[in-house]
């Protein structure tokens, strides 16, 4: 104990030496430690200035206690906290424990004893969440139309209607699915008659960078304006007995303005459906040629070549492609006429007919 004594001493010295001026101190030791005096002294007088005047702003003037107002109607509970002088500041919120214009979470609490003109807030309930306008943003019309006919059990029973709607490009909101909406979500129903709804048309994609829509257009054409922008593309054919309609497009599985970057990131294949018509008589014959296309990182021309026996060798059909699949196109030849296929400079496949 004795031991724990002295230790305590020694210290307690230790720091009234080191804070206190002794005449043994140096000038230079003398001058820090006013300075520090200084310092601390300072900040103590700061510190009671404020705590004085902070006293002097919250408890001078007349004190009211708080009315109790959770329970009223939102007009009796402005009515109270008027005649004591206080300011009120009204937060509407739906509830589904008090009826609409009813006073709950009060503050300050009933009792709290405030100075006049002080601010007391509460919220007012708006009545049911289920009597609010939903948040239909990010949702489809399917969706919405799923929802509201589980909530209202019939579209007729439905107590507003949708008869404004605008499309526009989003970059954030998926295509087809609702940006935002007027009135805004916990509108109230009964001020509701129509909603008005802003639809996505996804990203604003230039004209170059999207399908157009080739159906009835020719397909030559087409094929080559997809390949000079690197869409793979296989054709489907059906033969014609109308020569006007030859390689006229019915039918593409791509929708217009998709977009062709994103088609070609996933290595898809786009199909065309085409006309083809073909030339039928007793001195020719009618077959399929098929033909697998060798898959390239790069596109390539695919030529078809037609060759009759004492005729010059003709285009029949060609394509910009980076092949991957496989196709066959009708055709009709003379006895000994050839099919050609070529990518590029690089025989494919020949084919040489021997039968009528």
């Amino acid at each position: 104990m004795a031991k724990q004594l002295t230790y305590f001493k020694d210290g307690f010295t230790s720091v009234k030496n080191r804070v206190l001026i002794r005449a043994s101190d140096s000038d230079e030791k003398k001058a820090v430690k006013i300075i520090w005096y200084s310092f601390f002294l300072g900040l103590l007088i700061l510190i009671l200035c404020s705590y004085f005047i902070f006293v002097g702003i919250t408890f001078s003037g007349e004190s009211v206690k708080v009315a109790n107002v959770e329970g009223d109607n939102v007009y009796t509970a402005m009515r109270k906290l008027s005649e004591k002088d206080l300011n009120v500041r009204v937060y509407p919120k739906y509830s589904d424990e008090y009826a609409e214009g009813v006073v709950f979470n009060q503050s300050p609490e009933a009792g709290t004893l405030i100075k006049k003109n002080r601010n007391v807030s509460f919220n007012v309930s708006m009545g049911k969440k289920a009597d609010a306008l939903p948040d239909f943003t990010g949702l489809s019309l399917y969706e919405i139309a799923s929802m509201l006919i589980r909530e209202y059990n019939y579209q007729n029973h439905i107590p507003y209607t949708f008869d404004q709607k605008k499309y526009e490009f989003s970059e954030t909101v998926e295509k087809g699915r609702i940006i935002r909406q007027e009135p805004a979500e916990g509108t109230p129903l009964k001020s509701v008659k129509n909603v008005k709804l802003w639809i996505s048309k996804g990203l604003d994609i230039p004209e170059d960078h999207q399908f157009a829509n080739y159906v009835g257009k020719n397909l030559v054409e087409s094929l080559e304006d997809l390949g000079m922008k690197e869409v793979n593309t296989t054709v489907l054919f059906q033969e014609t007995n109308k020569r006007q309609e030859h390689f006229l497009i019915t039918n593409q599985n791509i929708e217009e303005g998709k977009n062709i970057d994103d088609f070609i990131k996933k290595g898809e294949i786009m199909t065309l459906s085409a006309n083809i018509w073909i030339e039928k008589n007793r001195n020719v014959t009618t077959k399929n040629f098929m033909i697998d296309l060798p898959q390239r990182n790069l596109p390539y021309r695919f030529t078809l070549y037609k060759e009759n026996p004492g005729e010059e060798r003709k285009i029949y059909f060609s394509m910009l492609t980076k092949g991957g699949m496989s196709f066959s196109i009708p055709y009709s030849i003379k006895k000994f006429g050839k099919m050609i296929a070529m990518a590029d400079d690089s025989l494919l496949k020949e084919e040489i007919t021997e039968e009528e």
